[in-house]
């Protein structure tokens, strides 16, 4: 409010454009009692619009503050602006978010009965995900049956949400078949479609069901990411497989996707586990040879690793290379 009154002893008029902008940082800082008393003073003399107010009900939302959010959609009403599908989509988001997921039903079903919007594939997908973490799972596959019975067509997010939550409760078969209802929806799998499926089979110990996802996923033009790799190589080394685990660091650039810091750390710190130094230090040369900048997550696998292995003057001089490089420990 004061850039208001320093504009306005200028002689200098605030616009939408102004309010607007002032709005959104005041939000962006947590400022919302702020955001609010300015969008009281636009009242005095310019409108505020209906994206000002969602704003405010957003800002209000990611916090779980959901009566105050509620109380700006209140006041957006009572100012002759109805809420939109972006108004009641956040709102939903919001009270999923605070774990208040059957109010979140009830909006939904309120923004049908009103009939000024209909729920969206976004609503949806607020709605599917927030039953699967709650272990709903029967409510999350009724409302994919409820959203082809409305027509509302489930997109790549929808799927990706069921196969995270399908994974998460061990049902990997179910899981992995939605790529063939994807396909049958003329959509295409994606990384994090992969990624999901490859990090659950890797958890109930099927390492090898998990390198056929990776193959099957770079066939299709995807390219394996950090997260990929880290995944296998961990799971690798937890089952002692260290032969594989370093032929699979020193493929991935043929899969499209060049082994970091992270990928190298991963099976370093492995190594050390088992008290076996000397590979872990041939792979952190070969990284520094390869020009991979380390991390401080790295550096405190090999500091800590040399520590372990009594080699406190190891330790003591990579911990003095990390703070040359600008890392703090």
């Amino acid at each position: 409010l004061s850039t208001l009154s320093t504009m306005q002893g200028f002689g200098l008029s605030p616009d939408v454009v102004t309010y607007n902008t002032l709005l959104k940082a005041h939000c962006r800082k947590g400022m919302l009692g702020e955001a609010r008393a300015l969008l009281a003073r636009m009242k005095e003399g310019i409108a505020p619009t209906r994206a000002m107010y969602n704003t405010l009900v957003s800002a209000y939302a990611r916090l779980g503050w959901i009566k105050q959010a509620t109380n700006v959609v209140e006041a957006m009403t009572a100012f002759g602006l109805e809420p939109d599908l972006w108004t009641y989509n956040v709102l939903a988001a919001g009270l999923c978010q605070a774990g208040k997921v059957d109010e979140a039903f009830k909006l939904k079903d309120e923004m049908e009965r009103l009939g000024i919007v209909s729920p969206d594939v976004v609503t949806y997908n607020t709605l599917v995900d927030a039953c699967f973490k709650c272990q709903r799972s029967c409510d999350a596959l009724n409302l994919l049956e409820e959203m082809r019975d409305k027509g509302v067509k489930a997109s790549l997010v929808t799927h990706n949400i069921v196969v995270k939550g399908l994974c998460c409760e061990g049902q990997l078969e179910e899981a992995l078949g939605r790529l063939k209802m994807m396909a049958a929806e003329l959509l295409a799998p994606d990384v994090i479609t992969y990624n999901t499926l490859i990090d659950a089979y890797c958890k109930a110990g099927n390492v090898a069901k998990a390198f056929l996802l990776m193959d099957e996923m770079v066939g299709r033009g995807l390219t394996m990411d950090t997260f990929t790799l880290t995944t296998l190589l961990y799971n690798l080394c937890k089952e002692k497989r260290y032969e594989e685990a370093e032929e699979l660091l020193h493929s991935p650039p043929q899969r499209g996707f060049v082994p970091n810091e992270v990928s190298y750390g991963t099976v370093m710190a492995a190594y050390f586990k088992e008290s076996n130094p000397e590979p872990a230090l041939r792979l952190w040369d070969e990284m520094v040879k390869r020009k991979l900048t380390p991390s401080i997550s790295t550096y405190n696998t090999l500091i800590k690793g040399l520590s372990t292995m009594g080699k406190l003057t190891e330790a003591i001089d990579k911990l003095n290379e990390l703070m040359e490089n600008g890392l703090v420990p």
